[in-house]
């Protein structure tokens, strides 16, 4: 379900969804900035059978309610939680036990070297996108991952050794600029 960006929904939307969705293996509520309150979000862990969630730019989302709702997701191959900007390391580590993720999008937030130090956790990730994540200097972390794209746009940290591993190790799509 791909609800992103609709401006017309409001505060009842995360009720709605988890009295009446709870098979939902998609989820796409990317740009809710209102209709996602900040105490709400957790709820959304009731949806245990979700894949795929988008939740970037949701700007209420904060490491409190990310850290419920991550506990009962069993099943998520795919989070994105790009520009959630109230979001820090204290949630962001929790994401890095969701063991059958693929597909992780946390660029533009403030994640540290120290919390991205923990991503090695994740054996079965393929696709990472940090780009715009200023606060990081020190990638080496990223070495041991046996990914298949990464976009890590703007991080001044990233030098040709970290480029070569990466390649060695399988990579195939970089996306890489200032």
């Amino acid at each position: 379900m791909n609800i992103s960006d609709c401006r017309c929904l409001d505060k009842g939307l995360v009720d709605i969804l988890v009295n009446e969705a709870k098979q939902l293996k998609i989820l796409d509520v990317s740009g809710l900035i209102n209709s996602i309150k900040i105490d709400d979000f957790d709820k959304l862990g009731e949806l245990k059978e979700l894949e795929s969630l988008n939740c970037s730019r949701c700007l209420n989302i904060v490491d409190d309610s990310l850290i419920k709702f991550l506990k009962h997701q069993l099943h998520l191959k795919t989070f994105k939680i790009s520009g959630c900007v109230r979001l820090t390391d204290k949630s962001i580590k929790e994401v890095f036990t969701l063991e059958n993720l693929e597909d992780l999008d946390i660029s533009m937030l403030f994640v540290t070297d120290t919390c991205l130090s923990k991503i090695g956790k994740l054996q079965n990730l393929l696709n990472l996108n940090i780009s715009g994540c200023v606060n990081l200097n020190d990638v080496n972390c990223l070495i041991s991952l046996k990914l298949f794209s990464i976009n890590i746009s703007g991080i001044a940290a990233v030098d040709n050794s970290i480029i070569s591993c990466l390649i060695n190790n399988g990579l195939k799509i970089i996306r890489a600029s200032n």
